[in-house]
């Protein structure tokens, strides 16, 4: 294992960008450069697996775990359901597919991969927060059963941070309305049957 390959910045080409919310555009890597990079730091041996999925409020939800070395990381990944005009899903497969490249990409940050395109949301934090009122935005219940949720799953801000931006392309909570503060809320209760937790015997690099 090559660290210092892992955490190498990507070249601003590998970098791309996606509209967000409020016209705000987010930086992002695609699945191929980080397959690139773990093929890489670790010469091909490295493996990565889906433990469970469900779906949940519309959002596919997987639970992937990545193994090299000894090492081992999990992590989630979402895809929201992607429905015709009579409502139905599309491809739940391909939305499957989506959402375990998204679950590959965030247990390769905890080995390092692609940490500086997050740095600058590092320190933003929840606990200062405070729920806008009316125009079906998340409600004060709403935020504090988040960050009580959050607690309960040793989770700290910017992880719920990274599971709004997954799911709703957002890292500000108070983009959320209701209905999207209620799939958050579905997902972290989703982990509080002990899905999201990772192998205690896991070998940490971070």
């Amino acid at each position: 294992m090559d660290i210092d390959i892992l955490e190498q910045e990507f070249k601003p080409k590998e970098i791309k960008k996606r509209k967000g919310p409020g016209g705000k555009y987010l930086d992002y890597v695609e699945t191929h450069s980080v397959i690139k990079r773990l093929n890489t730091a670790f010469s091909h041996n490295w493996s990565f697996s889906i433990e469970k999925y469900e779906i949940v409020d519309g959002h596919v939800i997987v639970l992937g775990k990545l193994t090299a070395e000894g090492i081992v990381k999990s992590q989630f990944g979402s895809k929201k359901l992607a429905r015709d005009k009579q409502g139905e899903p599309v491809s739940i497969g391909d939305d499957l597919k989506s959402a375990a490249s998204d679950s590959l990409k965030k247990t390769s940050t905890l080995m390092g991969v692609g940490l500086h395109l997050y740095q600058d949301d590092t320190d933003n934090s929840m606990d200062s927060m405070s729920p806008n009122k009316g125009n079906g935005r998340i409600t004060k219940e709403q935020l504090n059963a988040i960050k009580a949720l959050r607690t309960k799953a040793g989770m700290v801000s910017h992880d719920v941070l990274d599971l709004t931006e997954r799911m709703f392309q957002t890292r500000d909570p108070m983009n959320l309305n209701k209905e999207m503060a209620s799939a958050v809320i579905a997902v972290l209760e989703y982990m509080q049957k002990g899905n999201g937790k990772p192998d205690e015997s896991s070998q940490e690099v971070v």
